[in-house]
């Protein structure tokens, strides 16, 4: 049995609102729909989507685990099978702390995360380990989480990072589990097989467009608020101009297979100095 164990809907927020696209209950229908006996929905420290998915998962038959991907004040930690929202910004020990008391199982999600995310080394403080990231197109983090965590001999787990119903199960495990808890225990004990799957180019594409389609002054604001003056300025007239063309325009196709290029460069350079 397949389940996807890290997604996110419209309830997730980073630095700019709507990180995730869609309502829990149409997530859910979707995860039915290709096959899955079972999702987590893992919003960026809110648990606001339970309630719809639970009566959703109920209706399609599927199993529903409650999760959070918790910001802990050294990066992030998956919390699967909770009963309660987990306190953010807790130090690890704290927040794989609070995990237990609910419930549930803490997964260092994408250790070494090219964009600092990641709880890098001290992965080994959680429970088991996110070891393939579909949404870590740059490759070099996910090579150097399975390089580590072999060595250290722990539980792994793999997820899509989904923030649109293209990228679910694109990346999950499969285990003989039929509820969360069975579910949660072969997780434990390290009784699932992973599948590896990276979230497509056109996939991240089509979620950078939702989001400054849905989200646009907001991504503005971040811009002015991450980017000097005349970058700002040139990043938003990129932007407008994309808005305002085709995006599947041969030049926006090659603006991003750059930047996936820069992605795969960057990562490297990452990796290597992690290492």
């Amino acid at each position: 049995m397949k389940f996807e164990l890290h997604c996110h809907t419209k309830y997730s927020t980073s630095n700019i609102p709507l990180d995730g696209m869609e309502e829990p209950a149409t997530i859910v229908r979707h995860a039915k729909r290709i096959g899955l006996a079972g999702i987590a929905i893992t919003d960026h420290d809110v648990n606001k989507g339970w309630k719809e998915a639970r009566l959703e998962a109920k209706k399609q038959g599927i199993i529903f685990i409650p999760g959070m991907e918790v910001s802990s004040s050294r990066g992030h930690i998956l919390a699967l099978g909770i009963s309660d929202r987990i306190e953010n910004n807790l130090s690890i020990e704290e927040t794989v702390e609070r995990i237990h008391e609910s419930g549930g199982v803490a997964v260092a999600s994408h250790p070494f995360d090219i964009r600092g995310f990641g709880v890098r080394d001290e992965f080994v403080k959680a429970d088991a380990v996110e070891v393939f990231n579909g949404l870590s197109l740059d490759r070099f983090s996910n090579w150097l989480t399975k390089s580590r965590v072999e060595k250290a001999g722990m539980p792994v787990t793999s997820g899509s990072d989904a923030h649109t119903l293209g990228m679910i199960g694109k990346a999950g495990i499969s285990a003989d589990a039929d509820d969360i808890d069975s579910l949660l225990k072969a997780i434990r004990e390290g009784r699932v097989s992973i599948s590896e799957n990276y979230v497509l180019l056109n996939e991240m594409k089509e979620w950078n467009r939702l989001r400054m389609e849905n989200a646009y002054e907001d991504v503005l604001r971040f811009i002015d608020w991450r980017f000097g003056r005349i970058r700002a300025w040139a990043l938003k007239g990129v932007m407008n101009k994309y808005l305002a063309t085709n995006p599947r325009n041969l030049a926006w196709e090659f603006v991003a297979r750059a930047g996936l290029i820069g992605v795969l460069l960057y990562g490297g350079f990452k990796a290597f100095s992690y290492w």
